[in-house]
């Protein structure tokens, strides 16, 4: 019987040059350790202008690790570019993505996809807001969070889901055909985009709890981010298609 493979996608912007380049080795040896039973590979996907120095560091990679890095570039800057340009371009069986800063432990890999190997999921999300996920992060942006995803989601979208920004999550391809087409968002945005349409197509979704700690070098920033999060949530509302 083939190895079940699963592709981790890391969006990526010319701004994460560092990062990428310190995290990349780390993250090959626990998923070294974490996924020994599947075959898997680490999609680099970089969105965006002025990429020219993390391409070719992205080219680096994969010749110092060719069978377990790959990359891909669109122009158009985003996330969520980022993320759904590797996703519908994947032939694994499981997509799965996670931020660069590693903001949420990896180690946690294999709980993430394990739903989707037991079928008791579609969409899979790491949660920061279950008991059992444990937190190093902000007053202010815990305040944030707490207010979007507790107030905002679940009065105006009547929502369930405890977590929609974290960035750690994994899906079947069920998802991709059923959900991915329709999401028209591509920026920081299409997370909960996407997780609300699937929510409302009936999509099985799980969470789980994670480790994470809030990095430093996140590209969202609130001043900016809070107003367009809330007028897009809104828009999401009362959308009819």
């Amino acid at each position: 019987m083939n190895s079940i493979s699963i592709d981790i996608v890391l969006p990526v912007y010319h701004g994460n040059l560092l990062v990428l380049k310190n995290n990349t080795p780390l993250l090959i040896e626990v998923l070294s350790q974490k996924l020994t039973r599947f075959e898997w590979k680490i999609t680099i996907s970089v969105n965006g202008p002025q990429s020219d120095k993390i391409l070719k560091l992205c080219k680096e990679l994969s010749e110092k690790f060719p069978q377990k890095i790959d990359y891909l570039y669109t122009p158009k800057a985003g996330k969520g570019w980022g993320v759904i340009n590797a996703w519908q371009q994947s032939n694994a069986d499981i997509k799965t993505f996670m931020d660069v800063d590693l903001a949420t432990n990896p180690k946690d890999i294999y709980h993430l996809v394990k739903p989707i190997l037991l079928k008791e999921g579609d969409i899979i999300i790491g949660s920061r807001f279950l008991k059992d996920s444990t937190l190093q992060r902000s007053f202010t942006r815990f305040i944030v969070s707490t207010i979007y995803n507790h107030i905002f989601v679940r009065l105006l979208l009547n929502c369930p889901i405890r977590d929609l920004q974290c960035g750690f999550k994994a899906v079947n391809n069920t998802f991709i055909k059923e959900v991915l087409p329709l999401v028209k968002d591509r920026e920081w945005f299409f997370e909960t985009e996407m997780l609300y349409l699937a929510y409302k197509k009936g999509l099985r979704i799980k969470e789980i709890p994670v480790e994470w700690h809030e990095s430093k070098i996140s590209g969202l920033h609130l001043r900016t981010a809070i107003p367009q999060f809330i007028i897009k949530t809104l828009q999401l509302c009362y959308r009819r298609s």
